[in-house]
């Protein structure tokens, strides 16, 4: 026998170790993506803004000017047609947002990499700790049961919607599940006596 028990277990210990490593870096450049859109992407968005209203400034007052000095029928119908373009152009600016929804969506793409990760990182712990599937508490019917071709395909899809019931809940109900359901701490309580400080 070339490899002891030891050896074996050490290699899947690593697996697993750098597992979790790849889930976390992965999120940790989730995030960093987010923040640098955020850096580049919002001034371009409110520099691109101003430039537009400014654009628009512009058109307006050229329009008002062919008509206040203009004479000529068709020249004034033309300047009449761009005051309306310029309405239009100017609504649909003062009711836009491009900046706020750029931040809304970077902001929400923050909860989605968090949700990832999360999924990502029970799905390696049931993996390591097989076990934990026994205290997946979910009713199937049999009829779906059989629709898997394996123990393990149905083992996987019930996992499936174990860390999405998961995911479901607030935040703080993710954590006090977890910290249930694995035994471990991830909130930080306070001594009684602790004051918060002013």
């Amino acid at each position: 026998m070339s490899e002891t028990i030891d050896e074996k277990d050490k290699e899947i210990k690593d697996e697993n170790l750098e597992s979790v490593a790849k889930v976390i870096g992965s999120f940790i450049h989730r995030i960093l993506d987010i923040e640098e859109c955020a850096r580049k992407f919002m001034e371009i968005a409110k520099s691109e803004f101003n430039d537009n209203a400014k654009r628009l400034k512009n058109e307006i007052n050229e329009a008002k000017e062919i008509l206040d000095k203009e004479e000529d029928r068709d020249r004034r119908i033309v300047g009449i047609k761009k005051l309306r373009k310029c309405f239009r152009e100017i609504e649909r600016h003062n009711n836009s947002s491009p900046v706020q929804t750029l931040e809304k969506s970077l902001f929400v793409s923050l909860f989605a990499a968090f949700d990832k990760y999360t999924g990502d990182l029970l799905s390696i712990i049931y993996r390591v700790k097989p076990d934990l599937y026994k205290n997946i508490n979910r009713e199937i019917a049999l009829s779906e049961a059989l629709g898997y071709s394996s123990m393990e395909e149905l083992r996987i899809a019930m996992l499936e919607k174990e860390i999405e019931s998961i995911r479901r809940k607030s935040y703080v109900e993710q954590f006090s599940d977890i910290e249930k359901k694995f035994s471990i701490q991830l909130t930080v309580i306070p001594p009684k006596n602790h004051r918060l400080q002013k």
